[in-house]
């Protein structure tokens, strides 16, 4: 499909804005990775600790406030290239201003769906409430990106104009669809990993591994 190609293309042209959010990302997630290691080297609590509670809290915040900013700067900078000259974004300080605040709440968002998905299942696999969770947390994975998307190509997160923002999804349906099987394939991978993890659980603690992972 020549979106697909036109992506591939996109990206070959804003090798600095990949690496940026490639490097960026990967430094979040290995932060995250040697703070779970040495809470478990130097921790040995039940999971329900306030201890282990907190961390959780904390590093999930940590997680959406550093993920936001990358998301928004690294986009930022693709949209510049690939926009031009309707793109009017003049700098990194412009485009955390304009564009942090809906990718914290895109994240956000997930973070706390998937918590409140991993705290049901312990309490009830089999509850209708998990399935419904499941299906948000698929859903939310395949969307996030494409929302975020459409928010930034608009200029401006507003509450007022976010259906405004959002109607490419619909108007350009074939085209979403297009980007959303992306995220699909991307959701299938991440199934597959969380299986192997948990056949291999000694994989956890490679911390090479894991960042290569994510």
């Amino acid at each position: 499909m020549s979106i697909l190609a036109d992506a591939v293309t996109s990206m070959a042209r804003n090798r600095d804005a990949v690496l940026l959010y490639t490097l960026l990302g990967t430094g979040v997630t290995t932060i995250k990775r040697i703070g779970d290691l040495v809470m478990a080297v130097l921790l040995s609590l039940p999971p329900e600790s306030y201890v282990l509670r907190t961390y959780q809290f904390g590093m999930d915040l940590f997680l959406a406030i550093a993920y936001a900013a990358v998301s928004a700067l690294a986009f930022t900078r693709m949209g510049r290239e690939l926009d031009k000259p309707l793109w009017k974004v003049a700098d990194d300080r412009e485009a955390l201003r304009r564009f942090f605040l809906p990718w914290l709440l895109i994240i956000l968002s997930f973070l706390t769906l998937m918590r409140v998905l991993d705290k049901a299942a312990l309490w009830d696999p089999e509850h209708s409430a998990v399935v419904l969770l499941q299906f948000l947390y698929f859903a939310v994975f395949l969307l996030s990106v494409p929302v975020g998307a459409c928010i930034m190509f608009s200029g401006e997160f507003a509450w007022h104009t976010l259906l405004e923002a959002l109607a490419p999804l619909v108007h350009q349906l074939p085209k979403a669809i297009a980007v959303i099987f992306i995220n699909f394939i991307a959701f299938a991978a991440h199934l597959a990993v969380i299986d192997l993890l948990v056949r291999y659980p000694e994989w956890r603690a490679k911390l090479w591994l894991m960042a290569l992972v994510d």
